[in-house]
């Protein structure tokens, strides 16, 4: 049970990192529709 307890923690923290790492210049989505276009491009989206 500790060592399951460790790697959670681990892949927790690393999950967090990568998650920082990725947004830390915007964020990537997927648009799916013409509103969602709208609304992307109004926030600022390029």
């Amino acid at each position: 049970m500790g060592i399951l307890r460790v790697i959670e923690e681990k892949g927790t923290e690393r999950l967090k990192r990568g998650f920082a790492k990725m947004v830390k210049g915007g964020v990537i989505m997927d648009v799916t529709s013409v509103e969602q276009a709208i609304i992307a491009e109004e926030a600022g989206a390029v």
